[in-house]
C-alpha cells in the first residue's frame, strides 16, 4: 500500500502537486487521469523518488520513504517510466535491470534471478524478442520489455506512466488484463492514461487531477456520477448498458 499525506512536489521555482493525501491499496487498478500538466507523472516520479517532495509524507506499507535507502524503495515499488532512453544491449539484458535491488556488488545473476526475468518477458508478451537489440525494436515492442523489466522487480506496488503508449488496441487490452490479474494476486497497480474509456472499463479507482490538485477520487460509477471528468476535460462522458457491464464513451 503507499500512502500521501499533503504531498507537496514541483521543479524548481514552480510548485505542480498541492496538499494531495491518497491511499493506494493493494489489490487494485488505480487510475491517474488529467489533462496535460496536470502533475501526474509528478505524482509518480515523486513517490520513486525521481523527484524530491518539497513537503508532506509517502508511506510505503506503513514505513516513510524518509526511512528507506533507494534499494530498499525498490524493492517496495517499480516504476516503468513514460519515456527513457534505448541502451544498446538486448532485451533480456533489458529486464534484468529490474532484478537490480536484489543483487550485490558484483552484480552477479542466480538462477532465480533468470526466471524471474523469463516469466516477465513471457506476461508482458515480448519473450518473442528477448534476444532482439533494444535498438532495434519498435517503439511497441520496447514498450513491452520495459513492462517486463517493471514485472521483474518483483515488487508489491507498480507504478506506470502512459503505459499503452505505443501498443496497438489489442496489446493495450491486453496490458490492461495483465494489470487485473496483478491486482487479483493482491498488487497495487496505479497507472496514468489519457483513454478515459479504458479507465472507466478496467479502473477499480479512478482520481482526476487537475493544476496539481484533487478533484475527483472513487470507483468509475462514482466518477462518472459525480461529472468531474465532464468539468475537467471539458467533454461530455456518457454510458450505455451492456450484458458484461457499462461501456463509456464521449463527445
Amino acid at each position: 500500500m503507499i500512502e500521501l499525506k499533503q504531498l507537496c512536489a514541483g521543479y524548481g521555482d514552480r510548485v505542480v502537486l498541492r496538499d494531495i493525501s491518497l491511499r493506494f491499496e493493494a489489490g487494485k487498478l488505480i487510475v491517474l487521469l488529467g489533462p496535460n500538466g496536470s502533475g501526474k507523472s509528478t505524482l509518480l516520479k515523486t513517490i520513486v523518488g525521481l523527484n524530491e517532495k518539497r513537503g508532506g509524507e509517502i508511506l510505503l506499507d506503513g514505513v516513510s520513504v524518509d526511512a528507506l535507502s533507494p534499494r530498499q524503495r525498490a524493492k517496495r515499488v517499480a516504476y516503468m517510466a513514460q519515456k527513457r532512453n534505448t541502451p544498446n544491449i538486448i532485451a533480456r539484458r533489458m529486464v534484468l535491470h529490474g532484478r537490480f535491488p536484489y543483487l550485490s556488488y558484483p552484480r552477479r545473476y542466480f538462477l532465480e534471478d533468470l526466471r524471474i526475468a523469463e516469466e516477465a518477458l513471457a506476461l508482458a508478451g515480448a519473450a518473442d524478442v528477448a534476444e532482439a537489440p533494444m535498438e532495434e525494436l519498435s517503439e511497441g515492442q520496447r514498450q513491452k520489455v520495459y513492462l517486463a523489466m517493471a514485472l521483474a522487480q518483483d515488487t508489491a506496488s507498480i507504478l506506470m506512466d502512459e503505459p499503452t503508449n505505443f501498443l496497438d488496441v489489442r496489446h493495450q487490452l491486453n496490458l490492461m488484463k495483465l494489470a487485473c490479474r496483478m491486482t487479483a494476486k493482491g498488487k497495487c497497480v496505479v497507472m496514468v492514461l489519457h483513454d478515459i474509456r479504458l479507465a472507466m472499463k478496467y479502473a477499480d479507482e479512478i482520481i482526476v487531477l487537475e493544476n496539481g490538485e484533487v478533484q475527483g477520487d472513487g470507483t468509475p460509477g462514482q466518477i462518472y456520477q459525480s461529472g468531474v471528468i465532464d468539468s475537467v476535460f471539458g467533454i461530455r462522458l456518457s454510458k450505455f448498458e451492456t450484458t458484461s457491464g457499462p461501456e463509456y464513451y464521449y463527445e
